[in-house]
């Protein structure tokens, strides 16, 4: 039996043992109380631990929830902010925020991703696995008391869960009331829940979860959430946004942030399709095996064909070896089969890349990202000319001596 399940077993007898009722507070209770939280305005401590790591990671969490019954997605508005210095030379701070009536923003430090129900409503939407929209699904938002009532309704849908109550509990000597929650797997215990709430208001005061305690992939995150000295926020708009986030917006925005500024730095992760229905993936610190030439096309674009025979050409002639990735935009198989036709040594072909070409600024087509070894991008082509070729091959040339 894992220490955490042995913790969780001992505080469930001691609360048993001193004869408090399991009905006076329910889950229901709970989530109803947190489905109904007004205005809401917290400052959180959010920590992980795993064996495997010699230090705690630690974030320090600005929360705001703030009512908007005008909205029909989630009625209300929000902002998380967060920084952290664990483990880096320089903090790691970012920012989750829905406002308006469908406006979505993430900033993670170093890309500012937007989303706008005006421009397009399928990301706010559930996929098919049942997995939430983007408003619902970004860093630390589930902190929040409307996704802390979402996890429970959860729960109690859930009949792997096994949930227990405990109302007007002394912990750290503070009236409380407590829910736990175990989730059973294969017979085995695959997490262990605890959320404290204040009595009177049912806010959290604490949360902690152990995943799949007792194995070597064990990892434990207690969420602390204490009063601010700081006011919150009445109302969040767009607006509102950029003066809080003035360089953020200025320079990170869809709208200026363009593929040619690239270079410097590492191709964003991304996970495609290909015509064969393979995944291909790589995370953002994944190197290439070669220097690599990344090429953003549609399939019927007049320039397609050109630049496909022109980076050919380049490969067959280049001294430095390298691999391409044609990433189309187009989602039918037989249109990128008949672009490309039967793909050489080096080559793959990737569907459905409209997500990895937002993320790099490539608002038109066609585009070349060349980059080196090392993932990082070294130069980028946008259009086609008739020297690409021969541009190419002397980039690529550029790259192995960097």
């Amino acid at each position: 039996m894992s220490l955490s399940l042995n913790r969780f077993l001992c505080f469930t007898a001691l609360l048993s043992s001193c004869g408090i009722s399991t009905h006076a507070f329910t889950a229901r209770d709970a989530a109803d109380a947190l489905h109904n939280t007004a205005a809401y305005h917290a400052v959180a401590c959010f920590t992980v631990s795993m064996p495997q790591l010699n230090d705690d990671v630690v974030y320090s969490l600005n929360l705001n929830q703030i009512p908007n019954l005008a909205d029909t997605l989630l009625g209300l508005d929000y902002l998380v902010s967060w920084h952290s210095t664990s483990g880096t030379p320089t903090p790691i701070e970012g920012f989750s925020a829905y406002c308006g009536t469908g406006d979505h923003f993430r900033y993670n430090g170093h890309r500012l991703q937007e989303y706008h129900m005006a421009a397009d409503t399928a990301p706010f939407q559930p996929n098919l696995n049942g997995i939430k929209g983007v408003q619902c699904t970004a860093q630390f938002v589930d902190l929040l008391p409307f996704s802390i009532a979402d996890e429970i309704d959860r729960m109690l849908a859930d009949s792997a869960y096994t949930i227990t109550t405990y109302t007007d509990t002394l912990v750290d000597g503070r009236r409380v009331d407590v829910l736990s929650a175990v989730l059973m797997h294969n017979g085995v215990v695959a997490k262990e829940s605890e959320y404290i709430f204040e009595r009177d208001t049912r806010r959290p005061l604490r949360i902690r979860h152990e995943n799949s305690p007792g194995s070597i992939s064990e990892q434990s995150v207690e969420i602390i959430y204490t009063e601010s000295d700081t006011p919150g926020i009445d109302t969040l708009t767009e607006a509102a946004l950029i003066d809080l986030y003035p360089d953020v917006f200025a320079n990170l925005r869809q709208n200026n942030f363009h593929i040619q500024s690239l270079p410097g730095t590492r191709l964003p992760g991304f996970a495609l399709v290909t015509p064969t229905r393979e995944r291909y993936s790589r995370g953002v610190n994944d190197p290439f095996r070669a220097p690599t030439a990344v090429a953003f096309l549609n399939a019927s674009d007049a320039m397609t064909a050109q630049v496909i025979d022109a980076l050919r050409s380049a490969a067959a002639g280049s001294p430095v070896p390298f691999d391409i990735l044609w990433v189309f935009t187009d989602k039918e198989i037989d249109a990128v089969e008949a672009a490309t036709g039967q793909p050489r040594e080096g080559e793959h072909i990737l569907m459905s890349g409209r997500g990895l070409m937002r993320d790099c600024g490539a608002a038109d087509l066609p585009a070349v990202v060349l980059c080196d070894a090392d993932a990082v991008v070294r130069n980028v082509i946008v259009g086609f000319n008739n020297d690409m070729a021969s541009d190419v091959i002397q980039m690529i040339s550029l790259l192995d001596t960097h």
